[in-house]
């Protein structure tokens, strides 16, 4: 009898010690969620993005005197411009100046030229598209659809109108953006090349947004979980008068 109860009390005094061991170790450290894509337009304002800290890399998309783009890293100078009638916080400039886009976020780019496919204002209607190609890398294909087109006073209204992205040829195409919207302002392919440097387009389109304001949205490849093309990573709302 007596041993039964040594035993018990050692077994007791075991469980206590486990728990305590258990319950002395530290919780798992959480991974570091990635940091958020920035992206922002010289002369433009903040709109409801973050304010830089100062602690990001931003790196500037530039024409390049050779003909192209390039990346290069850059300074944000940042302070109030007049929009629309109204001081507001915004970019004035960026150092070196001239620069289209300013990213940050992008991880381990490197300073240099950008492979560009396409470079202006383009509105694919239902139906369209539209081939990039970077560099020696297989041509890849931007083509657009909708459910219906409807005539109406204002001009024509897409309904679930919807962009995709697929390499050339036969397939169905990874439908990065959707949306149902008419009137003067449709959505327009600004530019596509490879900004995150990985060997794939990448894609900025600007969208309509409430009234006749617009939103610069920027889809990166190597965000993209497969078998997704591209993924969007950062928008900049761009209010209008």
């Amino acid at each position: 009898m007596m041993r039964r109860v040594a035993r018990s009390a050692m077994l007791a005094g075991g469980l206590l010690l486990l728990s305590a061991g258990l319950a002395a170790q530290p919780p798992p450290v959480a991974a570091e969620p990635a940091p958020p894509v920035g992206l922002l337009v010289p002369g433009g304002d903040l709109g409801d993005a973050a304010p830089p800290t100062g602690a990001e890399s931003w790196y500037g998309l530039y024409h390049a005197a050779t003909g192209g783009f390039e990346l290069r890293r850059a300074t944000l100078r940042l302070g109030k411009i007049t929009h629309c009638g109204a001081t507001v916080p915004g970019l004035i400039a960026t150092d070196p100046p001239g620069a289209f886009i300013v990213v940050s976020g992008l991880g381990a780019v490197r300073e240099g030229p950008a492979a560009t496919a396409f470079f202006g204002h383009r509105f694919l209607r239902p139906g369209e598209s539209l081939e990039v190609r970077l560099r020696d890398a297989a041509p890849a294909r931007l083509s657009a659809r909708a459910d219906s087109v409807v005539q109406a006073d204002d001009g024509p209204q897409f309904l679930r109108y919807a962009l995709g992205l697929a390499p050339a040829g036969p397939g169905a195409a990874d439908v990065f953006y959707r949306a149902s919207f008419g009137g003067d302002v449709l959505p327009e392919v600004v530019w596509v090349g490879d900004l995150d440097q990985d060997g794939r387009p990448d894609v900025l389109v600007r969208v309509p947004a409430a009234g006749y304001s617009t939103e610069l949205r920027l889809f990166l490849s190597s965000f993209a979980p497969a078998p997704a093309q591209v993924k969007l990573v950062a928008r900049h709302y761009e209010a209008g008068c």
